[in-house]
């Protein structure tokens, strides 16, 4: 799980300033992991909505009220969600490493 696409999930949930340049430059087709394309997406719907970061428990909350999930993929995605552990990178290089993943 130490893609950079994890990498990106865990920062878009504790860098707001990252997550503000980089949102509209991501696109969900990206993510070539069906769980993370999905926790993706419920992280950039929130965004948009509220215009604040949501918190692990509200992107659990928003993945059980999805109808299109199995519960495999639910308890796989909500399993991943909880391993977004908060992390310190520097923010240029974050930056710089999403442009060249995108």
């Amino acid at each position: 799980m130490d893609k950079v696409e994890f990498l990106i999930l865990k920062c878009l949930l504790d860098n707001e300033d990252y997550a503000r340049k980089i949102l509209p430059f991501i696109k969900e087709e990206y993510f070539e992991d069906f769980n993370q394309k999905v926790v993706f997406e419920e992280i950039k719907k929130f965004i948009t909505e509220y215009n604040s970061i949501p918190t692990r428990e509200t992107l659990v909350i928003d993945v059980d009220d999805r109808s299109d999930l199995n519960q495999q993929q639910y308890s796989e995605i909500c399993n991943l969600i909880k391993n977004l552990d908060p992390i310190s990178v520097e923010n240029n290089w974050l930056i710089d490493t999403t442009e060249k993943w995108c």
